[in-house]
């Protein structure tokens, strides 16, 4: 059989097919895809793009994007995509006098804008088709112009999710560091026609993660590792007492981690983090060679010194494959002649050659000879690297869509492949490594606040190609205090965390930040529902939700992943759901608190002794908190029951068998022991 490399398309991809021809029927010619990074958004694209053509909605497509590395590979994955098709795809500055015989044109919006060459080169009638990869950098600022200057059909992708950034106001603006972020996503939602908040069709992590019956991303383990003065940093700050002036008065200098690199310099901490990656890096699967891995520094300056620590620790760890000079590691920041090539080897694995690890016995295996790209903002959107095995946050982050991108370089799946003669060895890639030398999985799982605006501190400096700051704004002190520490920094501390189908707390506020916008705006275009809910009436509320919100096409919510996403310690109900999104309560309630509150209704609805409420109170809790405490109870094993808790014994004694008989009816009645079952 001749394998003819036709791409299928996955179910997620068919649906988003299914939802644009959707929205398309009443006559809408704008929309938004919303999908996690590495979920095929180029491969959906080169699908869209083909039914347009075929279906004579278009006779020219023009692809838009930001960077020039995406540019090569859109134009390559395009071609690979549908050659065979008989559908021809261009770069534009490549083929400026013949573009128009391509089917498919290819350009970043910096070629288009230089010159205004939009306004010379192009009719608006020129494309029927706009597709803007990265929709809300692709069109920001003045390229808006550019976007609005053709007047066809329009797409944005992004995998970049707005429910981040809510609860930042305009007027917040000035104070918050998410403001422009903000701005660019809802400027892209509303350019798109998604002024509800709705993308045309979402797929986030989390489904890519939790697929069945396979998943379609992989989910790090993470690496937090922190030495001596990064433990510091990260807590009270690194203190340092310095010679101020010249009569001898001493002075303390405080650092935290956003001064690393900036105003605190340290080999020997960059020298831990270089140890430490080489022994807890993820090997290749079938020769045991360290991964493929991207390295995220603070600085142009940074990626430098981490460059010449990694090849210096490379050379006498395996002389024979990195002797001296080695390229083990290699630094691809913009100001690096040829960094734009760079990246594309990396990706087609032949970044200086071929790797010569167990070359006898992996001849022409197909993977590159550089191992790592140390990089400060370049290859951190959209950049495609399926065998990826390590990312490396050598820097602080504050942004979260910027964590969220950093991340997804590694979650793409592979399969690693080394054919000799007609043996033929294959390995899957299971996850990747996310290692941590900032606490920055911390600070998104515990103190970044996605609910409010965020206080980062001051002094931050201005992001921008030698800062890496990752959009994090603030001013920047006048003239900072330096310090150079020469001091040996070792590891003191490392955690290896597996992250589970759950997948991070940012995955999930996504995932549970989408559903709530959802709802309520559910609310606000149903009277029936809103009514209900001003009325608190939950039970109406809760079957007008389920019949407009779940198992529908679309979005395909469904109880079981919204559980995962609001649960306490326990799975709560929809209708708990509902009340936590419309405001009636906080958060759902943990199992003590929701037996609290049924008790109180017990003590409500019936006529008890007021001298036994604590004994009473006891036994509620053991017959819905305690599973087999509550089946002795019911068969009547006192005995065993004053074995293994004589407090709860006496409480029984003490409210009699008339009370227990009245208590246990109630519980049987009036309270669902499922809603108490304990969740890790």
């Amino acid at each position: 059989m001749v394998n003819k490399k036709i791409r299928l398309l996955r179910d997620y991809q068919l649906g988003a097919v299914r939802a644009l021809q959707q929205a398309a029927l009443p006559g809408k010619h704008r929309f938004l895809f919303e999908m996690a990074t590495g979920t095929g958004k180029t491969l959906l694209s080169a699908a869209i793009a083909k039914l347009y053509l075929r279906t004579e909605n278009a006779h020219r497509i023009l692809f838009l994007v930001d960077r020039l590395e995406l540019e090569r590979q859109a134009e390559k994955n395009f071609t690979a995509y549908l050659a065979a098709d008989g559908i021809s795809t261009v770069i534009y500055k490549q083929k400026r006098q013949d573009w128009a015989k391509a089917q498919v044109v290819v350009t970043t919006i910096q070629s288009l804008a230089t010159n205004n060459r939009f306004l010379t080169d192009f009719a608006p009638t020129d494309f029927q088709l706009i597709i803007s990869d990265e929709a809300h950098r692709t069109i920001s600022g003045n390229n808006r112009a550019i976007f609005e200057y053709f007047v066809g059909a329009k797409l944005g992708l992004t995998a970049t999710p707005r429910d981040y950034l809510k609860g930042v106001t305009d007027e917040e603006a000035k104070e918050d560091p998410r403001a422009y972020e903000r701005r660019l996503l809802l400027d892209a939602w509303r350019t798109f026609g998604c002024n509800d908040g709705e993308a045309t069709f979402s797929f986030s992590l989390l489904d890519a993660v939790r697929h069945k019956p396979a998943p379609y991303l992989v989910n790090p383990v993470t690496v937090d590792a922190r030495t001596d003065i990064t433990t510091r940093m990260l807590a009270d700050g690194f203190k340092v007492t310095v010679t101020a002036d010249e009569d001898g008065q001493e002075t303390e200098l405080v650092f935290t981690g956003r001064d690393f690199e900036r105003n605190f310099f340290s080999d020997e901490t960059n020298l831990s983090f270089t140890r430490c990656f080489f022994d807890h890096a993820k090997r290749d699967p079938l020769t045991g060679e360290i991964g493929k891995a991207i390295c995220f520094a603070v600085s142009r300056k940074h990626a430098t010194k981490l460059v010449t620590l990694l090849n210096a620790e490379a050379t006498p760890r395996w002389p024979e494959v990195y002797g001296t000079g080695s390229d083990f590691a290699v630094q691809v920041t913009s100001d690096q002649p040829g960094a734009q090539q760079m990246t594309i080897d990396f990706a087609n694995n032949n970044l200086h050659g071929k790797s010569r690890w167990r070359a006898a016995e992996f001849r022409d295996y197909d993977t590159s000879r550089t191992r790592v790209c140390v990089t400060v903002v370049m290859m951190t959107t959209g950049y495609d690297c399926e065998d990826l095995l390590n990312v490396v946050l050598a820097r602080p982050i504050f942004s979260p869509t910027d964590f969220v991108q950093i991340k997804g370089r590694g979650t793409r799946l592979f399969t690693f492949r080394h054919r000799d003669g007609t043996t033929e060895r294959t390995a899957a890639k299971d996850g990747f490594v996310l290692f941590d030398f900032f606490a920055n999985c911390e600070f998104f799982e515990k103190m970044f606040n996605y609910d409010r605006k965020i206080a980062l501190p001051t002094g931050l400096p201005a992001p921008g190609p030698d800062t890496g700051a990752g959009g994090t704004g603030g001013t920047e002190p006048a003239k900072p205090a330096t310090y150079t520490n020469t001091s040996v920094d070792p590891l003191a501390g490392i955690v290896h965390e597996s992250i589970g189908d759950d997948g991070m707390r940012i995955d999930r506020e996504m995932y549970r930040a989408r559903f709530t916008t959802q709802a309520q705006e559910l609310a606000a275009q149903h009277p029936a529902l809103s009514e209900a809910v001003a009325a608190e009436n939950w039970a109406e509320a809760e079957a007008i939700a389920a019949q407009l919100l779940l198992e529908r096409p679309k979005e395909f919510w469904n109880l079981l992943k919204l559980q995962q996403v609001f649960r306490s310690d326990r799975n709560p109900s929809l209708r708990e759901i509902l009340k936590v999104i419309f405001g009636f309560q906080p958060e759902v309630a943990k199992r003590e608190q929701l037996a609290a509150e049924c008790f109180e209704k017990y003590l409500a609805a019936t006529a008890t002794d007021a001298t036994k409420t604590r004994e009473l109170r006891h036994v509620f809790n053991a017959l819905v908190l305690d599973g087999p405490v509550c089946g002795l109870i019911e068969r009547g094993e006192f005995p065993q029951i004053r074995s293994l808790d004589a407090g709860l014994y006496q409480a029984i004694k003490t409210v009699g068998a008339d009370e227990l008989k009245v208590l246990r009816s109630y519980v049987e009645a009036h309270v669902a022991k499922d809603d108490f079952v304990r969740v890790a």
